[in-house]
């Protein structure tokens, strides 16, 4: 081996290193900018959740389906960074007894103005309904159809049930994806933007046993609510529904005329 081999190697070691650590600095620097760019993608983006029409019944199975997207819209949508989701509820309030109705916290009401109305046992604007809340049906103040986007309109109470036949559901959330899809199922990641998510992510909620158990086998209007978060906010948000349906299990009694 050579004086210049060994001259060579020994200057190139020194260099090498400095120059692979500022590769190494500038590849951080790149992926840092990327997750920046993806944040800002989301955090300066007016977003609107929109939601599918009225739901529909999977005759098979009698679960019902609907879906929800998020879209761009500088008019109407919100700061937001792609978080929210989508429930199941239903127009049934009147029709449960008075036992079921103290006992899950339902408001038997013509007429509603804030989501609080709603929920009577509600303490502060980050409660959140279930089995192991004393509000245990959320209640949604929802327009009437013929004035939905109309806040002067009337409203109304609906509830979304979370209830469960099946052995082996215990928590809240795994009831709650029975009527429900939404970001905190998938880890908080923003939903992705232009395409339709379907909801409710998990099957088990069976119209027909519902409505034996608690509306006298008489079944109700169902509808899907949207609700998008604002950028760093866990209650700021907006909510959207779809057009309202009936829907009768096959077998079952009819809807009623409207």
């Amino acid at each position: 081996m050579s004086n210049g081999d060994a001259d060579d190697s020994t200057t190139a070691g020194p260099g090498g290193s400095a120059l692979r650590g500022v590769a190494k600095i500038i590849a951080i620097i790149g992926v840092l900018g990327l997750v920046f760019v993806v944040s800002l993608k989301y955090a300066f983006s007016r977003l609107a959740i929109k939601v599918s029409n009225a739901p529909s019944l999977v005759i098979n199975s009698e679960q019902i389906q609907g879906t929800f997207r998020l879209e761009r819209d500088e008019v109407n949508g919100i700061l937001s960074k792609g978080v929210g989701g989508a429930c199941l509820i239903g127009d049934f309030a009147g029709q449960l007894t008075l036992a079921v109705v103290k006992e899950k916290g339902v408001v038997i009401t013509t007429a509603c103005t804030t989501r609080e109305d709603c929920n009577p046992n509600f303490t502060k604007a980050d409660d959140k309904a279930g089995p192991t809340h004393p509000q245990k049906w959320e209640g949604y103040c929802v327009p009437t159809d013929s004035l939905r986007f109309d806040k002067r309109g009337q409203r109304s109470c609906w509830y979304k049930p979370w209830d469960s036949d099946e052995a082996n559901v215990k928590t809240d959330e795994q009831k709650e994806r029975q009527l429900c899809n939404k970001s905190p199922y998938h880890a908080g990641a923003p939903w992705q933007l232009d395409q339709d998510h379907p909801m409710p992510l998990d099957n088990g909620f069976k119209v027909s046993d519902f409505y034996k158990t608690y509306t006298e086998g008489q079944p109700v209007r169902w509808l899907v609510s949207g609700r998008l978060f604002r950028t760093n906010s866990s209650t700021i948000h907006i909510d959207v529904f779809s057009p309202s349906a009936c829907l009768a299990p096959p077998g079952g009694k009819p809807c009623l005329p409207n």
